[in-house]
């Protein structure tokens, strides 16, 4: 009797394409790279079907094929940023694709799960005391496979590093540390485009899969301590953010406040829920 796969039997990794939805082949390739301790993965599927009904009956008259839709999620602890580094990694005008594979091995058993053309699309970094920083990152890709096989020549081992934690973080405000934020999360959008064309050969999958405005997002949460937060929606003013996190600088230029709530309940601490937007960022 066979037997489901469970989750820790299944494993995730990544290598950089040369060339948009090809897998780098040859010698020594392709080296699949380590992402982080993953928490989550979800490959998804939409064929898109094209519904075509005609009027002399309440049935689908065809069911055609329409453009793929290759979607792939994960949810890891950073152990170090190489694989988030790919959330804004440009070269000739385009961002970085990967091939990613998703690999589920029981045994003697593999189904391995390839997805080709891969670009990110949002990442989240969440960051709170007491717990592991943690990434969220959407993918959209070009196209997907499957085989009983695993595609790498080659294999990174797990890193050994201890994830970083809310503890290993600072905020900063307009170059000042601020010590009453208890958590805070940030994303990154890069509204990405399927775009597809009419060709001879493979016209249901997209041909490129440009970047487009970025958004620049997030929110934090603090202790009520000061109305010095809210008070820059009153005034209207712009200031910069600073997220430390271990030894990675994540700067957030002209900034506003989108949002402040302030739950005052009985029995707890009041807290200040700020969302913000930003205008730029850099990551060094």
């Amino acid at each position: 009797m066979s037997l489901p796969y469970v989750g820790e039997e299944a494993k995730a990794y990544y290598v950089e394409e040369a060339s948009y939805g090809v897998t780098p082949s040859g010698t020594g390739q392709p080296a699949m790279k380590y992402i982080g301790i993953i928490q989550e993965v979800v490959p998804a599927l939409d064929p898109r079907n094209i519904v075509i009904r005609g009027i002399g009956s309440r049935n689908v008259r065809s069911l055609g094929r329409g453009l793929r839709h290759v979607d792939l999620s994960l949810r890891y602890i950073p152990q170090d940023w190489t694989f988030f580094d790919y959330t804004r990694a440009i070269s000739a005008g385009a961002l970085k694709s990967m091939t990613i594979e998703v690999f589920y091995e029981k045994g003697t058993s593999i189904i391995s799960v390839i997805h080709k053309g891969c670009k990110i699309d949002r990442m989240k970094v969440d960051a709170a005391l007491e717990e592991p920083v943690k990434c969220s990152v959407d993918l959209i890709g070009q196209n997907l496979t499957w085989q009983t096989a695993k595609i790498g020549a080659s294999y990174d081992a797990d890193l050994t590093a201890n994830p970083l934690t809310g503890s290993d973080c600072v905020v900063k405000i307009d170059g000042a540390e601020i010590t009453y934020f208890t958590d805070f999360s940030f994303e990154i959008l890069n509204n990405l485009k399927r775009q597809p064309v009419i060709r001879s050969t493979d016209p249901h999958l997209i041909k490129t899969l440009p970047h487009r405005h970025e958004v620049l997002q997030g929110s934090l949460r603090a202790d009520f301590e000061s109305f010095a937060q809210p008070d820059k929606i009153l005034t209207d003013n712009e200031f910069t953010l600073l997220f430390i996190i271990g030894t990675r600088n994540f700067s957030f230029g002209g900034c506003k406040w989108r949002s402040f709530r302030q739950p005052t309940p009985i029995e707890d601490i009041v807290a200040q829920n700020l969302e913000f937007e930003a205008k730029t960022s850099s990551i060094t």
